[in-house]
């Protein structure tokens, strides 16, 4: 007895009476992040630095990575993540001063400018998300 026409009747005949509110599908839905944050050890534009959360509220040591063209061993970090916006000073002992901006891709990966004329990309460890927002996808 093949029963595949009477599996597709009754599929059918359900979809057309609609199934109880407990059966029915959600709406698709993604997450979107709208705040992220530092992991621990970072490395960005060269500078590397170890610090958890959103915003560097106080000075934090960190340093240029060996063999960077600006290498200068210590300097001081401040600056943050506001939603997926990225500003950082970096000011090393007895050099100049690197200014950092850029954002936060959707999968925690930074990209951004310097001012010195530089571009830079996160390759390493992925930035934290702290907050999300779920919006419903379009049916289809």
């Amino acid at each position: 007895m093949n029963r595949t026409p009477l599996i597709a009747t009754i599929a059918a005949g359900l979809l057309l009476a609609g199934l109880p509110p407990a059966f029915a599908a959600a709406a698709p839905s993604t997450a979107s992040c709208t705040q992220w944050s530092f992991n621990g050890g970072t490395a960005i534009d060269g500078i590397a630095f170890v610090f958890t959360g959103p915003t560097i509220d106080h000075y934090i040591q960190a340093s240029r990575l060996p063999g960077d063209s600006h290498a200068t061993p210590v300097g001081i970090l401040s600056g943050g993540i506001s939603g997926d916006q990225l500003q950082l000073t970096y000011v090393p002992q007895g050099g100049r001063g690197l200014k950092v901006q850029g954002h936060v891709n959707p999968d925690g990966y930074a990209q951004g400018t310097d001012d010195q004329g530089g571009t830079w990309q996160m390759d390493e460890t992925p930035l934290k998300c702290l907050t999300t927002t779920a919006t419903a996808s379009p049916s289809a």
